[in-house]
């Protein structure tokens, strides 16, 4: 995916702004999805037709078939995909992502602080998984106005 110039410098900036950040008690979170009907690639899909036909037109799937995935990682640390179904809403990625905490925290670092970074997606940052964080007394990178830094 090509990033416009505006979102390669809020990287740049963001690299930048943690530089100097301890990364080894970081957990990344996101979600995904892998399309089990991929669309046409005409340069590599070959089609043979007789030198008076015309090839039939590649039709991309309206409704592909995919699996929608939720992870984690950190410096050492893999933690278990989950598959979902339907589109994420904030009451499903807390779901998972106490699954995931739970994962990480007690397998991985033993319990004690560790920071949570995760992108800017709607769900991310709604009330009902800021209070959830906030309770679970989890903590995230921060910019410099305190805020939760995130992931463009």
């Amino acid at each position: 995916i090509r990033l416009s110039q505006a979102a390669q410098q809020k990287r740049i900036q963001y690299a930048n702004d943690h530089k100097d950040d301890s990364w080894e008690r970081v957990l990344f979170v996101d979600e995904s999805y892998i399309e089990l009907t991929p669309p046409p690639n005409s340069k590599n899909d070959g089609i043979y037709v007789q030198a008076n036909e015309q090839p039939p037109a590649q039709v991309k799937d309206k409704h592909p078939i995919r699996i929608n995935v939720i992870s984690a990682v950190g410096m050492g640390l893999r933690c278990k995909i989950h598959i979902f179904d339907g589109t994420m809403t904030a009451a499903l990625y807390v779901k998972y992502l106490k699954k995931l905490i739970h994962e990480a925290s007690k397998d991985h670092f033993g319990g004690k602080d560790w920071t949570l970074v995760q992108d800017s997606a709607s769900f991310h940052t709604a009330k009902v998984v800021s209070s959830m964080l906030e309770e679970e007394g989890i903590s995230f990178i921060k910019n410099k106005t305190g805020q939760q830094a995130l992931l463009t």
